[in-house]
C-alpha cells in the first residue's frame, strides 16, 4: 500500500510540475521545471512497479499460509498437545531425533541499505515512500540508507533437537538448546538465539508455534 501510495503522490507532483512549466512566462523559467516533471513521472513509475511486486508477494504468501507437508491428523495431534512423529524430511536425522512439522515458511531478513541519494545543500526534500525521497536543489549529494526487509522463501523443519530452514539462499539451522526467546512480531516468529535473531512466517503458524514451545521446553 505504502509504494502505491507513493506512486499516485509522485504522479500529481509530475503532473503539477508539468502544469507549473506549461504555465510559467519564459522569463521566468529556470530551465528545470520539465526535469523535474521527469524525475517525479519516473518516481511514479517506479512507485506503482514496486507496490505490484509486494502485492505480489503478500499473495504468493497468503497462498502458503495454510499449506502444510503433514496430514490433518498431524495437525490434530498437536491441537491436542501431542507431538507427532514424522517418517519424511529432507532432513538427516541423528540417533534419537525426531522431526514433528514440516511446511513451507519464509525467512525475513533487514538491513540498512542504501536506498538513494540526497543534496547537501538548499532545495525541497519530498518523502514519497519508506526509503524513498526526492530532493530538487542542493549541492554535493549523501547516500540515503534505511531499512529494507527481503523475504527469502524455503522449507521448515522441526525436530525435537533443532530448527532446519531449507532454502537457496539464507538457510540456517538452529539448535533448539540455543534459543532464548520466542515472540510474535508483525504477522510472523521472532527467535532469538544468542546473538542471533531469526523473524520466520510459516504455513499454519500456530501450530509450528505450539510444537516449537512443547520441544523446546522439553
Amino acid at each position: 500500500m505504502g509504494w502505491k501510495i507513493g506512486g499516485v503522490l509522485t504522479l500529481v507532483l509530475a503532473g503539477v510540475a508539468a502544469l507549473v512549466s506549461a504555465t510559467t512566462p519564459a522569463e521566468y523559467k529556470t530551465g528545470i521545471e520539465w526535469g523535474i516533471a521527469a524525475i517525479f513521472l519516473v518516481l511514479a513509475v517506479l512507485c506503482f512497479w514496486r507496490g505490484s511486486k509486494a502485492s505480489a508477494r503478500k499473495k504468493a504468501e497468503q497462498e502458503d499460509r495454510n499449506e502444510t507437508y503433514m496430514s490433518d491428523q498431524d495437525l490434530q495431534q498437536i491441537q491436542a498437545g501431542e507431538l507427532p512423529v514424522l517418517s519424511s524430511v529432507p532432513v538427516i536425522l541423528g540417533d534419537g531425533e525426531q522431526a514433528h512439522f514440516f511446511a513451507p515458511a519464509r525467512r525475513y531478513i533487514t538491513k540498512k541499505k542504501a536506498v538513494g541519494r540526497t543534496g547537501s545543500g538548499g532545495g525541497i526534500s519530498v518523502r514519497v515512500a519508506k526509503g524513498v525521497s526526492v530532493r530538487s536543489g542542493g549541492g554535493a549529494s549523501q547516500t540515503v540508507y534505511d531499512d529494507v526487509t527481503d523475504a527469502f522463501a524455503g522449507r521448515v523443519v522441526l525436530t525435537n533437537r533443532r530448527i532446519v530452514f531449507l532454502a537457496e539462499q539464507n538457510g540456517f539451522e538452529c539448535k533448539l538448546s540455543a534459543i532464548s526467546a520466542i515472540a510474535p512480531e508483525g504477522g510472523r516468529l521472532l527467535i532469538q538465539a544468542g546473538s542471533k535473531s531469526y523473524g520466520l512466517a510459516v504455513a499454519q503458524q500456530g501450530h509450528f508455534a505450539k510444537v516449537l514451545e512443547m520441544v523446546a521446553r522439553k
